[in-house]
């Protein structure tokens, strides 16, 4: 297999066992396989590369959680822009990239800075005795930022993970969720582009800062391994792709049409990426976030979550209480909604998990009174009834899923 050649090089094979050191476990994808063995887990990253597959490994780690930043270029008009005119558009895309970059660089976090597919990931370490850790467990405890059920089903996932704390790990990540909110603001004002954190495209061209990776459950999060093959841009129609496999590379400082170059190059199985991974390193460093965190503390942002948090623990300070169905239905007899709304709530699936469509909803129950935890009680209350949702759904926790659409698109 050509890509399994690609993987077989030893620099390729340094910089990937690099990247996933510390990883609890790894797993890959074959767009080529239709069947189940599209997607696989694996117990060794040397058979992952045997199997030429896209490479990817998980967010829980034994040396402590990873945090990541995920930025893509969107085109509502034509998807495959940036794989077909990729100088241009990685250009237009640049001050979006340079303003991550430069607020991470600015509070003194280092990362791990990944060109990838449409854009780029930004990857750090916590390890579990720094600061850092302790102050986003501070926080994500003072937040509430996972529900009790939640709690319950991760304490019995814990087992499965030998010496891996996964409830404080999960309320690390979710914390830093929180933290990516205020991220997007501060990046939205430097932004050229206009900035959404999902597939919103109230203007042909977007930056796409994807913060849905912290509306699922923390175990169940994964990356993209640096110089992993990017093989799915190829098999989606939408795209109109049909060029080499995109290696996922490190920026190490080198310029844009450089890098280019070396991610796309595929003669003699990729020896320019070959090459590059000769003369680059790729450990992700352990971050200290403290400065970052001291300026989300005091920023409305924070303040908006505090208020959040009060209204989903109502009555009961440990625990979430949404409000059920029988409340919010009375509620929403004499609420005035728009035809529109009541016709997705009546049948919510696939729409509610539509981030254009869910905003809608959000936001005309917002405007006709409700609060943002009978919002997050509604969209929970159809997420938890049987609309033949996918497993992707069945497997998360509602509720958690609920609160992050809410929170994230509660005033855009």
């Amino acid at each position: 297999m050509e890509n399994a050649a690609y993987y077989k090089q030893t620099p390729i094979m340094r910089r990937i066992l690099e990247y996933t050191d510390g990883a609890v476990s790894i797993s890959g994808t074959n767009p080529l396989k239709k069947d189940d063995k599209f997607f696989r887990r694996y117990d060794d990253i040397l058979e992952a590369m045997g199997d030429g597959c896209d490479l990817y490994r998980s967010m829980l780690d034994f040396k402590g959680p990873l945090l990541a930043l995920d930025l893509e270029y969107g085109n509502s008009a034509h998807p495959g822009e940036i794989f077909h005119k990729t100088l241009e558009t990685f250009q237009k895309f640049e001050p979006t990239r340079l303003a991550a970059r430069n607020i991470l660089n600015e509070h003194g976090i280092e990362h791990v800075e990944l060109m990838t597919g449409q854009g780029y990931n930004y990857v750090m370490r916590v390890p579990r005795t720094s600061p850092t850790y302790k102050s986003l467990l501070t926080i994500g405890s003072k937040l509430h930022v996972l529900n009790r059920s939640t709690l319950d089903a991760l304490e019995q996932k814990e087992r499965q993970f030998g010496n891996v704390p996964l409830v404080t790990d999960s309320i690390v990540f979710a914390a830093f969720g929180r933290v990516t909110d205020y991220l997007v603001e501060e990046i939205k004002t430097r932004s050229e582009l206009l900035l959404r954190t999902t597939d919103l495209f109230d203007s042909e061209e977007i930056a796409i800062f994807d913060t849905t990776l912290y509306g699922y459950l923390f175990n169940r999060r994964s990356i993209r391994t640096a110089f992993s093959l990017h093989q799915k841009t190829r098999m989606k129609e939408i795209y109109n792709y049909d060029g080499p496999a995109i290696v996922a590379i490190p920026v190490a400082g080198v310029p844009l049409e450089e890098r280019l170059k070396i991610r796309q190059d595929e003669r003699e199985h990729y020896r320019r990426a070959v090459q590059f991974a000769d003369e680059v390193r790729c450990e992700i460093p352990a971050a200290n976030l403290g400065s970052l965190l001291v300026t989300y503390m005091t920023s409305p942002v924070y303040d908006r979550h505090l208020d959040f948090s009060r209204q989903l623990q109502r009555e009961d300070p440990n625990r979430w209480n949404l409000p059920e169905w029988p409340e919010l239905e009375a509620k929403m007899r004499g609420a005035g909604l728009d035809q529109e709304t009541l016709d997705i709530l009546a049948m919510p699936n696939p729409r509610l998990l539509q981030p254009w469509w869910l905003r809608h909803v959000i936001r005309s129950l917002r405007e006709h009174g409700f609060s943002f935890a009978e919002v997050v009680g509604m969209i929970t209350t159809k997420y938890n009834a049987q609309f033949n949702w996918h497993e992707d759904l069945v497997k998360s926790n509602s509720a958690l899923r609920a609160e992050y659409w809410t929170r994230t698109l509660w005033e855009v």
